[in-house]
């Protein structure tokens, strides 16, 4: 069955953190992509003002952002989950002195700043969150920076909790991940499952290859993101996404 969408994670999918930049060979293949009328769409967990600070100016056709919460195409809002518990939250990490950023539609800010926090920003190239409180505004992701020693200690039933760092976590509602905005713009456009490609490197894309009717994990990917794949590629400082989309039959020009 032909390919009508392609989904992309960000971090280490798209975007190289060792060149810092998305590799012109992936910008020639998904250029190819829509030339052909298949749909790129990022699918990632930053916020929209993540990637402007990166400078990330890529033609897509939709973006689906915080693992799903907030999706939208052009000025439309296909999808918008809060997350609720905020209070509850801030309570729990306050109490454990653990940094806690809340993600906001306009704007993410983290109760404070410490080691863990610089080594999470540096590893995605992003610069330092601005330190601010919840003054009970609209939150739709919330992300604790701890490792999986200090996770042991935490109570998040009602939550999904997904690793992106050794020292970062996203914590979203439990029915919400990037297949939901996947869906939603799947729906939105009479695509099928069987029509859909995803490439990703993250626990957090897990599932969306899971999904997919192809799901291919980048070659850095961990084994247990890989396991979920139905295809592996080449890592995304070697034309990864480029020799995949070749390899099925899309992306010539």
């Amino acid at each position: 069955m032909a390919i009508k969408a392609v989904f992309f994670d960000f971090d280490g999918t798209l975007y190289s953190h060792t060149q810092h930049r998305v590799p012109a060979s992936t910008v020639k293949a998904i250029d190819a992509l829509q030339k052909q009328g298949i749909a790129c769409v990022l699918a990632t967990g930053r916020h929209v003002s993540e990637l402007k600070d990166l400078h990330f100016d890529l033609s897509l056709d939709a973006w689906i952002t915080l693992n799903g919460q907030l999706c939208f195409k052009g000025d439309h809002y296909f999808r918008k989950k809060e997350l609720h518990g905020a209070a509850s939250l801030q309570k729990q990490f306050d109490a454990m002195q653990v940094p806690l950023m809340f993600v906001e539609e306009k704007r993410l800010y983290v109760s404070f700043i410490n080691d863990q926090v610089r080594q999470a920003h540096k590893a995605i190239s992003t610069p330092l969150p601005p330190v601010g409180r919840w003054n009970g505004a609209p939150v739709y992701m919330a992300l604790a920076y701890m490792n999986a020693q200090q996770a042991e200690h935490v109570q998040l039933d009602g939550f999904k909790v997904t690793r992106w760092n050794q020292d970062a976590v996203d914590i979203v509602p439990p029915d919400v991940s990037k297949v939901a905005g996947i869906k939603a713009y799947c729906d939105l456009h009479h695509i099928k499952k069987e029509e859909t490609m995803a490439f990703g490197d993250g626990e957090n894309d897990m599932e969306m290859l899971r999904w997919a009717g192809t799901g291919i994990a980048m070659g850095q990917a961990d084994g247990i993101v890989k396991q979920c794949a139905d295809d592996v590629c080449e890592d995304i400082d070697h034309d990864g996404i480029p020799h995949a989309l070749m390899r099925y039959g899309s992306g010539r020009d």
